[in-house]
């Protein structure tokens, strides 16, 4: 089973996103299998993604959005991948399960 990294804030504009994708991108060029999961609202990871896409000399991430109970998404991702990147909002008003 992989390894599942969730990078989580209560606070917008702290950093988790470009936390997130820079790990994701990180373990990519070391050669690990890896999925980016975005559960920010915002959705800034899947564009990220896309925008990456379009650089034919990058690795492509595979990545997914959730919300909700993100934990057994989460877990059954890790049996596929190296490693599960997450960028969390963690709000009281759109509670999520871990």
């Amino acid at each position: 089973m992989g390894k599942i990294i969730l990078l989580g804030s209560q606070k917008g504009g702290c950093g988790k996103f470009t936390l997130a994708v820079n790990v994701a991108g990180w373990l990519v060029h070391q050669g690990h299998n890896v999925i980016l999961v975005d559960v920010d609202p915002q959705g800034s990871a899947v564009r990220w993604v896309q925008d990456r896409q379009e650089q034919e000399t990058l690795k492509h991430i595979p990545h997914v959005q959730a919300s909700g109970n993100i934990n057994k998404t989460l877990k059954d991702l890790a049996v596929y991948y190296d490693y599960v990147v997450a960028d969390v909002l963690l709000s009281p008003l759109s509670p999520i399960t871990i």
